[in-house]
């Protein structure tokens, strides 16, 4: 599991199986997977759409703006594209 992704979960009070040994449940990945799924949507949200007019430099700037933040949430929380 994601240390970023573990340490949220903890902060919710979360219970690992077995904090001792760091092995997970089912239920564990099953958390895993349901935070993946938001940081994935919050990923999908920073998309720049494009519109009707002509690509501009706002549009430029736009873009690499929602590139970099979608690529420093994908660190942060260590999530693959």
């Amino acid at each position: 599991m994601n240390q970023r992704i573990r340490l949220l979960a903890e902060q919710a009070d979360w219970r690992f199986a077995d904090r001792a040994t760091g092995h997970f449940s089912e239920y564990d990945k099953k958390l895993e997977k349901f935070a993946e799924l938001i940081i994935r949507e919050c990923l999908d949200f920073c998309r720049h759409e494009p519109n009707d007019d002509p690509y501009d430099s706002y549009d430029i700037g736009y873009d690499s703006a929602t590139q970099n933040i979608r690529k420093a949430i994908q660190v942060h929380f260590g999530v693959e594209e």
